[in-house]
């Protein structure tokens, strides 16, 4: 039994050493992405309140009072749409106020213009609405008070719907987009009294935050980082393990060196593929493509393939974020 125990211990400490040792070095790499819509050039731009229906945004203001004010309206659910609505503007205004993209212009002048018919003071504007609204205030389960022989109802609230946008070409007043969020959430609290539950704004809040970041990457460039994993070396060579000690304390440019030493001395694939990757890491597309091209050609290891596909795609981003500096 101690035998077993010793050899147990043994190869338990050989899989962690093993283990250890064969993790991969990861570099991560903060890249520029360009916006996910072709702007058409716009430099001004204006957010319009979102609103809780559908409405014609050329509608004057009492149009639309006259429109939430109807009959056939919940009063509470209006009260609490305007609620998500009036957030959501704000945070977007409060987005693109900070931005170095577009210059964020009065969305009552914009509106105003819409009403009249004349000249729009914004190149573009976002437009939104609130649709397939529903408010459930579920029943979770029950608790027996020890006085009484009653039982109470614990509610928890339940909200879901859909938020739909445009974006919009102030001088063309075509769609440049349109496009939607989905909500379905629950709330974190429960309690027998529904006044005291959250509101459905503070239940979806994080939804709304999604969205303005979504439309954010949407309408501008923005930046998001991407990690390059490094391969082991199965050699042994201890010029590898220098390589990638560099690397993982981020010397990219001298580890990027020793690594395309190593393979111009012994064609050792992984230090070819890791000195592509931070040549990639530094911004040098060019180079790296040439290198694991090389490397495709002289082994068609797949790895090599996807990472090649990965530095393609990588060029054509640089290319477009290129393309909508310049064009502004």
């Amino acid at each position: 039994m101690k035998k077993i125990k010793t050899l147990l211990v043994t190869f338990l400490c050989s899989v962690f050493v093993l283990t250890v040792f064969s993790c991969s070095t990861t570099v991560p790499v903060k890249v520029k992405r360009p916006a996910k819509l072709d702007m058409q050039g716009a430099r001004t731009l204006a957010v319009l309140p979102f609103q809780p229906k559908y409405v014609d945004p050329t509608l004057s203001q009492s149009s639309m009072r006259g429109i939430f004010s109807s009959s056939n309206s919940n009063d509470k659910d209006i009260r609490d749409k305007e609620e998500i609505c009036s957030n959501l503007t704000y945070a977007l205004e409060e987005t693109l106020a900070s931005t170095e993209y577009y210059e964020l212009q009065n969305s009552t002048r914009v509106k105003v213009a819409l009403e009249r018919g004349t000249e729009i003071p914004a190149d573009a504007y976002l437009y939104g609405y609130i649709s397939d609204y529903q408010v459930t205030d579920e029943i979770q389960n029950q608790k027996q008070l020890q006085s009484l022989e009653e039982e109470i109802p614990i509610y928890r609230r339940h909200v879901k719907g859909r938020i739909v946008y445009q974006v919009i070409n102030a001088s063309t007043n075509r769609v440049i987009s349109t496009d939607y969020m989905t909500f379905d959430s629950y709330g974190d609290k429960r309690d027998a009294n529904k006044n005291k539950l959250e509101t459905p704004y503070q239940i979806i809040r994080s939804d709304i935050n999604s969205l303005v970041l979504k439309i954010g990457k949407q309408i501008q460039p923005y930046y998001e980082t991407v990690n390059l994993s490094l391969l082991s070396d199965k050699t042994k060579n201890p010029e590898m393990k220098i390589a990638d000690n560099l690397a993982s304390r981020g010397y990219i440019e001298e580890a990027q060196q020793k690594f395309e030493e190593i393979y111009h001395e012994d064609g050792n694939f992984s230090a070819g593929y890791n000195s592509a990757l931070l040549l990639q890491a530094q911004g040098r597309l060019d180079e790296a493509k040439s290198q694991m091209q090389e490397l495709v050609s002289i082994t068609g290891d797949r790895k090599a393939i996807n990472a090649l596909k990965n530095i393609e795609y990588e060029m054509s981003q640089q290319e477009k974020l290129q393309a909508q500096e310049l064009f502004r």
